[in-house]
């Protein structure tokens, strides 16, 4: 309901550390040799970089926008807690 600005999210310094680490973690088995080799994974060019945030910067994008227009769309006949 509510979106990532109204929560003040960008402000909370642990998710903004967690979400830091995570980065880390991933770009750490993409491109560390011996990473890579435990997980099978192959370093990324730029284009497929470009594809990955792009693609996840819309569906961000997409959704904070669903939820400034139609803020309750997704919540009809769901739990609410008493007020």
């Amino acid at each position: 309901e509510y979106t990532v600005f109204k929560l003040g999210a960008f402000r909370n310094r642990w998710l903004l550390f967690a979400i830091s680490v995570a980065i880390m973690l991933q770009l750490a088995v993409i491109y560390v040799p011996f990473l890579q080799v435990a997980f099978g994974t192959v370093p990324l060019s730029i284009d497929k970089w470009g594809i990955a945030v792009l693609a996840g910067g819309s569906l961000f994008v997409i959704e904070e926008m669903r939820k400034l227009l139609f803020p309750r769309l997704f919540t009809l006949g769901k739990w609410r807690p008493v007020k």
